[in-house]
């Protein structure tokens, strides 16, 4: 789908005269003659808007334009939060005034941050851009990717960039086009795509904030970078921090899709694939968040009819789509005359790069195609060519020869998912002490892989014959948080009493996490998951004094501290539709099973009039009078054993 408001922004971004002149042409013709007169009505004071103060001169210089573009992005936001924060009859006008805010904002900024997942089109999309509108429009600009920098030398890398022979130095080819672009009043865009596949990343961010400090002294030059959105939050959150009035942060590229988009989106997919599949909320947003994901799900379930999907189950996923990528593009190598590519063959291929990852601790730009006879290369081109997981690329070479060609990863989640079953199939029966050492080190916070070896280590441990990897993994620092993000994933047959134990243990400091997880999706059957179930939060409950419970369990959706304040609280108004949803539903309660949600509603009828009611609801219908007794004979809450004698008292 286009995402044609991002385009256009960009678009503002990078042509800013160009563009302000549309803008403000558009923001001047704005009439507020029939709000006024509705306000005029009721006697109060008229609604104000004049921007003819904005207007620019073709000779204008580009630092009276910046001054001239944020001072009309401040008024603009001072109309909107005029209009909307008053409430009166201009509210609805104050989005028209926004939106344009929104541009003028692009056009203002000097520094535009994009981060993303991995996989979700950061590259291809600037790459469009970049052919499509800069070249087109004229706009200098310079692309380079982030492991083409040396991050000792920047600016020496980006001068090398433009002119790899001769030996001008970066701020001589700034000079050079510094003329130029002031008098066509176009900027120069310095683009620096993927910060995150540098492999200096902490001293690429400290030189990049000192050069982009020099930067933005030049009124003719804007920048804009890309990185990966967890790498950007961990090494280069300081760029936005230093530079905070000259940039604009995106946050994810899909982000301008709003819901009805996105749904449009996964069911574009959906049908295409032929997939019939009822996907919980949580499942929409990550594959709609995630576009390689989707196209793997897509992949992997084509012509499947699936059940109720609360969880993905990554590494089952990625096992399944590992299989039939390899099948289906060796069938098609082989229809194309390559006889000998099979699966194995193609396997074997992906194995020589997780080996060299591995044992040369190097996990982008894998030189694999060195050494090779021209026959294997265009064979493994090829398959490089046909999938979505792995790609060619170009990265600079200290040698004679310019550039080199590298393999790498398009989705680093899925690296990582095969680099840990490589340590634990092939490196662990070899060697456990190198196994060991290797995720020690390797899993730390400042670790490129820690994200995705601490998740598919987990869960591949979890469900691995020789219980001893596992039981290594749990002395670990980050166990009890990957144990919580995907205790979730893992089949319930193969939970034992140490992770219930474990889920008890953790349950008072993680209670906002665990409860709702336990609550909901589909854990209130107990004959599904016999182990892992709603029972665990019930028995939990049940043990709590009155002020406990409260806050431990009651403030998951309530945070207020007077139990009968009632607050225009969102999260729990939400709560309460959808137990009054379910009550309605007669379908839902010929599960026997069902009636454990609302027994877990009664813990919060204390504290709720509004939860007492439904449950009272709950009781006219269904009664439940042995339930009631139950809870009432086990629990350690005072107020709910008088609550529940209440109730026992209308029955």
């Amino acid at each position: 789908m286009e995402i044609s408001e991002l385009k256009d922004h960009i678009r503002y971004f990078s042509d800013p005269v160009l563009f302000y002149d549309r803008i403000y042409k558009k923001v001047a013709s704005f009439n507020f003659e029939y709000l006024n007169r509705q306000i005029s009505n009721e006697k109060k004071e008229l609604f104000e808007f004049d921007v003819s103060s904005f207007s620019i001169a073709e000779d204008i210089e580009l630092e009276s334009f910046y001054k001239q573009t944020n001072d009309l992005f401040v008024y603009l936001k001072s109309k909107h939060d005029e209009l909307s924060h008053n409430r009166n009859k201009g509210w609805a006008h104050s989005h028209k005034i926004d939106r344009q805010a929104t541009d003028i904002e692009y056009i203002s900024k000097r520094l535009c941050i994009i981060t993303a997942n991995a996989g979700q089109g950061k590259t291809n999309f600037l790459c469009d851009f970049a052919n499509n509108v800069l070249v087109r429009r004229n706009i200098p600009t310079l692309y380079i990717n982030g492991y083409e920098i040396d991050a000792s030398s920047i600016e020496q890398s980006l001068a090398h960039t433009v002119y790899p022979v001769n030996t001008y130095s970066f701020a001589e080819i700034i000079n050079g086009i510094k003329s130029y672009c002031i008098n066509s009043k176009k900027p120069f865009i310095l683009i620096i795509d993927g910060l995150n596949e540098n492999n200096s990343p902490q001293l690429l961010s400290t030189n990049l904030c000192n050069l982009i400090r020099e930067l933005i002294n030049h009124k003719f030059i804007k920048i804009i970078l890309t990185c990966r959105t967890e790498y950007y939050a961990e090494r280069f959150a300081d760029i936005d921090k230093l530079f905070p009035e000259q940039t604009i942060r995106i946050d994810h590229i899909h982000a301008h899709l709003n819901e009805a988009q996105k749904e449009r989106l996964l069911n574009n997919y959906l049908s295409y694939f032929k997939i019939q599949a009822d996907l919980s909320k949580e499942i929409q947003t990550e594959l709609t968040n995630n576009l390689l994901l989707l196209r793997i799900f897509s992949e992997t379930y084509s012509g499947q009819a699936l059940s109720f999907v609360e969880d993905l189950h990554k590494d089952e996923l990625f096992e399944t789509y590992y299989q039939k990528l390899c099948n289906d593009i060796s069938h098609k190598l082989s229809a194309d005359g390559y006889s000998s590519v099979n699966a194995c063959f193609i396997q074997r291929f992906i194995g020589q790069i997780i080996t060299y990852m591995v044992d040369h601790k190097q996990f982008s730009n894998i030189p694999i195609l060195g050494g090779l006879e021209q026959t294997q290369i265009d064979l493994y081109c090829r398959f490089l060519d046909e999938n979505i997981l792995l790609r060619r690329d170009l990265v600079m070479s200290s040698g004679v020869f310019g550039k080199i060609e590298v393999v790498n990863f398009t989705y680093d989640e899925f690296r990582d998912y095969l680099i840990s079953c490589y340590l634990i199939d092939t490196i662990y029966p070899k060697s456990p002490g190198c196994f060991e050492s290797f995720v020690a080190k390797y899993t730390q916070s400042s670790q490129q892989l820690a994200e995705g070896l601490r998740s598919f280590l987990f869960l591949l441990s979890k469900k691995h014959s020789d219980k001893k990897i596992h039981t290594w993994l749990k002395n670990l620092d980050w166990y009890k948080t990957a144990f919580i993000n995907h205790i979730w994933d893992i089949d319930d047959k193969y939970i034992n009493d140490d992770d219930i134990a474990l889920i008890e243990e953790l349950l008072p400091k993680h209670n906002k996490c665990l409860i709702p997880r336990l609550l909901f999706i589909g854990r209130w059957a107990t004959t599904r998951f016999p182990k892992l179930n709603i029972q665990i939060i019930l028995k939990y409950s049940a043990s709590l004094s009155d002020s406990d419970l409260h806050e431990k369990v009651y403030s998951i959706w309530r945070s207020e501290t007077d139990y009968w304040y009632k607050a225009d609280d969102k999260t729990w108004i939400d709560f309460l539709s959808l137990y009054k949803k379910l009550l309605s539903d007669h379908t839902f309660f010929q599960n026997p099973e069902s009636h454990n949600i609302f027994e877990f509603l009664l813990y919060l009828t204390p504290f709720s009039y509004d939860a007492l009611e439904i449950y009272e609801a709950y009781q006219k219908t269904y009664g439940n009078k042995e339930r009631l007794l139950k809870v009432k004979d086990v629990c350690h809450s005072g107020r709910l054993k008088q609550t529940i004698g209440n109730l026992l008292n209308k029955l």
